[in-house]
């Protein structure tokens, strides 16, 4: 079954789960901000999903521009950015999904289908 990593106040996120909900695609919700991930799991996301580890950052927010360091957090080794981001789930780009067959970073429409549908082919 798919996972839905997302933040519940973040305004895409809550795009995300409506576009869930329409297409009827089944999916595990887990907030990150509410049940951070452990930096094995960040980990795992990052090396399933085979992208950089800027894509796995929420440059976006809030959060990352009040970083006095911010500038550093994208140049530190990867092990400490894992450490980090499992501090603060703000700071991890959102929504994410995940299935056996791969993830998306980010809420796209056409590949969240993709991915919910190559899932399912792969399952039966």
């Amino acid at each position: 079954m798919l996972k839905l990593l997302h933040y519940r106040k973040c305004s895409t996120c809550k795009k995300a789960i409506q576009f869930i909900k329409k297409e009827l695609i089944r999916a595990d919700y887990i907030d990150i901000v509410e049940n951070p991930l452990g930096i094995d799991t960040i980990r795992s996301i990052y090396e399933h999903c085979g992208r950089s580890i800027k894509e796995l950052l929420n440059t976006s927010g809030k959060t990352y521009h009040s970083l006095p360091n911010k500038d550093e957090l994208q140049a530190m080794p990867i092990e400490h950015l894992f450490e980090f981001l499992s501090a603060n789930g703000k700071l991890i780009k959102r929504p994410i999904l995940l299935g056996n067959s791969g993830c998306c970073i980010g809420f796209n429409e056409k590949e969240w289908l993709a991915l919910a549908i190559q899932d399912e082919m792969n399952s039966i």
